[in-house]
């Protein structure tokens, strides 16, 4: 049994459903995705986060931390 049909027999799509159309939600700026680097622990892990999107080129529009209280 192929995949495709494994997944059909579910219920499921057998393929990539590219031709799906866009969501029409967006952010207030109109912008459709954002990106957020979880778990950022500590101001190098920051600055090397920063850096790197800033290589790449791509904007980050949040970051966390994920120890909170723990850090204390």
């Amino acid at each position: 049994m192929k995949a495709h049909e494994l997944l059909s027999g579910l219920g499921l799509p057998g393929r990539d459903l590219h031709d799906l159309p866009d969501s029409g939600k967006r952010f207030p700026d109109g912008a459709q995705y954002r990106v957020e680097i979880p778990s950022v622990e500590g101001p190098r892990v920051l600055e090397a986060v920063i850096e790197e999107a800033d290589r790449r080129e791509v904007q980050i529009h949040r970051v966390s931390q994920g120890s909170g209280i723990m850090l204390l």
